[in-house]
This record gives C-alpha cells, structure tokens and sequence, in this order.
C-alpha cells in the first residue's frame, strides 16, 4: 500500500474526488417546549452489556448513557454520565462546529498558504498561531465535513492555477494528507483488529522488538498486556511515555502532547523514531497505546499507520534515516523555546547547552529527578 497506488485506485471513481458536501438547511423550526414534545419514542434500552467482549473485566461502572436524549434533555454530549470532568481539560484547543468552520475560514482567507502548503516544510514549534491547519480533531469528531474540507481547499488550488501562481503537489499539500488518511483507512480495512498489533498483521514486518504485545491465547482476542523481556526497556518506556527521557527535545514534545493532545507531525516523528528503530528499540504497539490515549485527532488507523511507517515496520523502509533527538530539534528550534516551553525546569539553560542537558547530567549539575 502506497499513496501512489492509492491515487491510481482513486482516480477511477469520480476522477479521484468525493462528492460535494450538501448544503445547510435554509432554516430550522423553533424547538417545542418541554410541555409540547413527547419524546418517549426517541427512548431506547440500555445496551445489553454481556455480549461487551471486556465486560468481565469491567471495575467501574458502566458509562454508557442511560437514554437517547441525555440527562439534560438537550440531546448533547452526556460529559458527567461517561466520566469526564470538563473543567479538567489542558489542552488550548477547542472543539465544535462553529471553531471547526472558523479555523476553516481563516485558513481559505490565505490563499498563498493553502496554495504552497507543504507538510515537511511546516515548523513543529511553532505556537500561536501553529504551522498546520490542526483541523484533523474536527474531521475525527465530524465537526467539519471531510467533503468540505478537500472542495474548499481544491477552490483555492483550482484559482492559483487558473492565475498561473505556484501550486503545491500530492503528498505534501492538504488534499495530499487527506490522501494519507484514507491510505490507513485503506490498509485498515481488510485486518481490521490484527492491523493494530503485530501478530496476525499481513502488513507489518516482524521485528523482534522489546516489549512486544502478548499473542492471542486460541480464540482470545489480544488483551493488551505485554511481554517485559527488558526490564532496562520498560524503563525507557515509561520515562519517554512521562516525558523524562534525559533528551529535552523528546521531553518536551511528549510533555506538549500529554498537556494538550497535539503535536506537530514532526514532533511525532521525533518521538516515534526515539521509542523504535531510533533509540530504544521498543515495540511501536506501545507508542499505538500512548498516543491512542493522548492525542484529540485519534483515528486508530491513522494512529497505527503512522507509527508503523515511523518505525519502518510497514509503509515505509528506510530504515537508516533515522531522527536525532538532539540535531533535528536544532534544526527547527535553535534556541530551544519548545524546551524552555514545556520543560520550564531548563528554561535558564542556554541555547548552547539546552539540547544537551544528558551530559550536564552526568556531571551532577541536574537534579536526579529529571
């Protein structure tokens, strides 16, 4: 599975575009009142929970709502019946249609950044605004249609061209990581569960890493767990997962992605390189988890393609260029403000020695917490 091959099986079905996205309805009715409306029809039962695959298992009460309306009768998202506390959430970015179709908005307005976008180029440490549309946690919750996403982007392409002015190509530009989406989905599709792990998975590469998922026991399905062959691997693991692997670039980036659910594609490559094929050779089954349970945009084939790719276990062979996590953070940021961000504890650090506080560390000039 490739994008070129994707784009050659795309383009037999309506030339390699989705259909127009439907336009809004002219007007809405004013809602009944509570008094008027019976919506006792709209009740449903509660979800049999048996036939639930982890229901054995369960500890906690069981999340699910307790009808189709909700418990405010508004027919929104039951936040307090699933567990989650609103007022807890860090990350600055928000959610709904109404933010999805602004950041749309202000993304069109610039016709010379939609028109010479390109993925690689875009910086990983930049703030407010960022250098990516970060509208990828709409197209997941479906706060912005997909359709409308690809035809507005194609308007501004289509006039670029019409007007001669440069024009960015597939895969790097937007309709290009559109692409990239579907090529998971694609992947996806036919492994369904086992594309999600090593055993069983037609597409990936078996490599003999630390820390790899427990086979499925007969007919059980893969629970999770994992084999802790290294104990100094685990140990990598889980500071890399708290964002105290001693390298303040991948600290920093893991740090962002906890407090905000985000990080830059670049970022991700950094930290994904680093777990894998990188630095620590551990399993990108674990990185899957990690991200799975931190990012807002989480789409699971997504999600697993791309740590697939990252660690050179499918997608993707190249297995020799690798990420430094001290000369790739360089690169983008030579004077450290991501680190000085997220790891404040570095802040006074200069930019010549920031990227490289592992060594000051040897030398008893950092806390051993850090």
């Amino acid at each position: 599975m490739s994008i070129i091959k994707l784009e050659k099986a795309d383009v037999k079905i309506n030339n390699g575009n989705p259909e127009k996205p439907l336009d809004p309805p002219k007007s809405i009715p004013d809602p009944w009142d509570e008094e008027r409306v019976d919506l006792s029809s709209l009740q449903r039962d509660s979800i049999d929970s048996q036939p639930a695959l982890n229901a054995e298992h369960r500890t906690k009460k069981d999340k699910q709502s307790a009808d189709f309306i909700g418990p405010t009768r508004d027919f929104a998202v039951p936040w307090q019946d699933i567990g989650i506390d609103l007022c807890r959430a860090t990350t600055p970015h928000r959610r709904g249609e109404e933010e999805a179709l602004r950041i749309l908005g202000e993304c069109i307005k610039n016709e010379d950044y939609i028109g010479r976008f390109e993925k690689p180029n875009t910086s990983p440490v930049d703030f407010k605004p960022q250098s990516t549309t970060l509208v990828s946690p709409h197209l997941h919750f479906g706060s912005l249609s997909v359709r409308r996403f690809w035809w507005d982007v194609q308007g501004v392409l289509e006039k670029r061209r019409k007007a001669k002015k440069l024009v960015s190509t597939v895969p790097t530009n937007l309709p290009g990581r559109l692409l990239f989406r579907d090529m998971y989905f694609a992947a996806q599709a036919p492994l369904g569960h086992s594309f999600s792990h090593t055993y069983g998975n037609e597409v990936a590469r078996f490599v003999d890493w630390q820390l790899l998922t427990n086979p499925p026991i007969q007919d059980v399905l893969i629970d999770g767990s994992y084999d802790v062959d290294s104990q100094e691997a685990e140990k990598w693991f889980q500071r890399w997962k708290e964002g105290r692997s001693g390298f303040p670039w991948i600290d920093a980036l893991m740090r962002q992605l906890k407090q905000e659910g985000w990080i830059h594609h670049l970022g991700s490559h950094s930290v994904a390189c680093f777990l894998t094929r990188g630095g620590c050779y551990v399993s990108w089954e674990r990185g899957v988890e990690v991200f799975g349970e931190l990012l807002i945009d989480h789409e699971v084939a997504c999600n697993v393609g791309n740590w697939m790719w990252l660690s050179c276990t499918a997608f993707f062979a190249q297995f020799y260029r690798c990420y430094s996590p001290i000369a790739f953070g360089k690169k983008w940021d030579p004077e450290g403000s991501l680190i000085r961000r997220y790891c404040p504890e570095l802040a006074k650090f200069n930019k010549k020695h920031i990227y490289l506080v592992a060594r000051i560390r040897d030398r008893a000039f950092l806390a051993d917490t850090w």
